[in-house]
């Protein structure tokens, strides 16, 4: 984290050395960045500091006289984004008036007011305080925060209706993000979605369709979403080989809160399938039907195929038990489709389904007793597949076939005779 810098400190510094600001910010900043630094009225990124503390001929340390006062400052900012994006404006208003007088020329508290304004859908003033907060990223050459800026400037102009400058607007914010990061990331969704909307209010089904498709690859959260997070820790590696450590930080953060979503919500949808399966083990299949509808209501869009046909199984199962066979072999074999993984679920679906006694052939019971046997040894869960064992020889003796009824009942070799 970057120390609270003392302007006056670099005025001396600059003054003892004989320059001039132009000739301090020259191929750096403009001269009027480092007035305002010498002012207080704006705080450099790591990458000037050091820039800065190599025309001045010291070290960054040199430079960094408070560092507790500007780690308070950080930290209020943190505390104002998560108050954003969480829509408790008023605080964030309240912290944003409380910080805002010295510092004024901090860009990210510019960015701030900027998105503050904008929820309170006060649009004029929301595009002046984002165009400041460019300026300022311009001048102190915050390139990574350019896009997020032009995609809530474009915002502002969607909402006023002005459309064609808005899709303009957007593409430069998506070409700035791609000129950084290649591609990928929830920055390039967000944008995305918004030239999606954009182009629909064009009537342009084509582009909308085009860029919705982008979005939801970019933010699907299943098996993809640790192939995104990735691509993004591969990036902020490369990043900081090449000493953009302020991007690297971002990017590196990026890729765990996709993960931390992503696993966030696996975890989430295990505890509802554990729910469920303790409602159906008391009896209570009301709640667990209910329990498994809800989530398919609700979550179904974002999760992986692997927790989908965990669901599907489920319900399989508990219509089963409903003696609604049609429904519970439509919902299996869709469930079939969806993945191969063995799991719990699918042992139990599939050893109900081959159990009973009606709306399914002999020979797709035999087989749903197969599949259900070989999950259960892979699972390592060997009463289960003793049991569909029994079943497996019920099914075969009935299709006159003994010899292997007599097999399915045999002791696995590698079970635990405990």
């Amino acid at each position: 984290m970057m120390s609270s810098l003392s302007g006056q400190r670099i005025r001396e510094l600059r003054q003892e050395r004989g320059l001039t600001q132009t000739e301090l910010a020259k191929g750096i900043v403009t001269p009027s960045m480092i007035s305002q630094i010498e002012a207080g009225k704006a705080h450099p990124s790591e990458s000037l500091l050091k820039e800065l503390a190599k025309r001045l001929d010291v070290a960054e340390e040199d430079l960094s006289l408070t560092p507790a006062k500007d780690e308070a400052l950080s930290g209020r900012v943190e505390v104002i984004g998560a108050c954003l994006a969480l829509g408790r404006l008023q605080e964030a208003e309240d912290l944003l008036q409380s910080v805002f007088d010295p510092p004024s020329g901090t860009l990210e508290l510019h960015y701030l007011h900027g998105k503050l304004l904008l929820l309170r859908r006060r649009f004029s003033e929301a595009f002046a305080a984002l165009d400041q907060a460019l300026h300022l990223a311009r001048d102190q050459r915050r390139s990574e925060l350019m896009p997020e800026l032009l995609m809530y400037q474009g915002d502002v102009l969607f909402a006023i209706g002005e459309v064609d400058v808005t899709i303009h607007v957007y593409e430069q914010a998506l070409l700035m993000w791609r000129q950084q990061v290649s591609a990928g990331g929830i920055v390039e969704a967000q944008i995305a979605m918004r030239l999606s909307e954009a182009y629909r209010a064009k009537h342009d089904t084509k582009r909308a369709r085009k860029f919705a498709e982008q979005a939801g690859e970019r933010l699907s959260v299943s098996a993809r979403s640790r192939q995104i997070a990735g691509h993004q820790l591969s990036q902020a590696i490369r990043t900081l080989d090449e000493e953009r450590g302020a991007e690297a930080r971002r990017m590196a953060a990026e890729a765990r809160a996709i993960f931390d979503v992503y696993h966030w919500l696996e975890s989430s949808i295990e505890a509802e399938l554990l729910l469920a399966r303790q409602a159906r083990d008391c009896g209570d299949l009301q709640r667990a039907h209910r329990i498994v509808d809800e989530w398919n209501s609700r979550g179904a869009w974002f999760t992986s195929d692997r927790f989908k046909s965990r669901m599907y199984f489920l319900k399989s199962e508990l219509w089963t038990a409903e003696a609604r066979i049609e429904d519970a072999l439509t919902t299996a074999r869709e469930a079939l489709q969806l993945d191969d993984e063995p799991s719990q679920e699918r042992i139990d679906a599939l050893s109900a389904l081959a159990k009973a006694d009606r709306g399914l052939t002999l020979e797709e019971a035999i087989d749903f007793a197969h599949t259900a046997r070989r999950d259960a040894v892979e699972l390592q869960k060997f009463p289960d597949a003793a049991n569909i064992g029994m079943i497996l020889a019920q099914l075969y003796m009935r299709n006159g076939q003994p010899e292997l009824a007599r097999k399915s009942v045999e002791p696995l070799p590698f079970a635990d005779p405990l």
